[in-house]
């Protein structure tokens, strides 16, 4: 008698199946919250690969983090990480800035590895602004706030979660019953 290995991930229609789903929300939820711009697929299907979570449902996370939403998320994080470090070169009303910041020093790492092969000595003090000035203040405020949202969107989401599933198995209950009734009348 040939056995098959145990299922590895959930039916999806089992109360496990939720929680992976949940738990890849919140992944792509926290990823949004990462100062790493374009990244944040990525970041979301790895964490949530990591974590054994759901990775279509972490990808859709993601989605949290939008043109609408970042400006707002963005503030929030500086704020946060600006407040626990005890310095606050920027204030809210300098967005432009922050996002001239992060444009500065990705054609800056870009012009430097590309046109010239490394980081010319000229180029240091820009860098170390942005890193003491922006990114680090962003990475703290986001690890910060990212948990704390994608920890709340968790349980938020087990009665939405819970309601797409019912629907979805009646559903599915009333295409069987359909194909049933198909078939019935076929054999006929």
């Amino acid at each position: 008698m040939i056995r098959r290995p145990p299922r590895s991930t959930p039916k999806p229609s089992s109360a496990a199946s939720d929680v992976y789903k949940r738990q890849g929300m919140s992944c792509g939820i926290f990823a949004s919250f990462t100062p790493l711009f374009g990244l944040h697929f990525l970041i979301a299907g790895l964490l949530s690969y990591l974590l054994r979570a759901n990775v279509l449902a972490s990808l859709i996370g993601t989605f949290v983090g939008n043109p609408i939403t970042f400006p707002i998320i963005t503030v929030f994080n500086l704020k946060l990480g600006e407040w626990i470090l005890g310095s606050s070169e920027y204030s809210s009303g300098d967005g432009g800035k922050i996002f001239e910041g992060f444009l500065d020093f990705i054609f800056l790492i870009y012009k430097s590895f590309f046109t010239e092969g490394s980081i010319g000595e000229n180029n240091v003090p820009r860098i170390n602004e942005f890193l003491n000035g922006v990114f680090i203040p962003y990475s703290l405020g986001g690890l910060i706030l990212g948990i704390f949202i994608a920890v709340i969107s968790y349980f938020l989401l087990r009665p939405l979660v819970a309601t797409y599933q019912k629907k979805r198995k009646t559903l599915r209950e009333k295409r069987l019953k359909k194909k049933l009734m198909r078939k019935r009348y076929e054999t006929r």
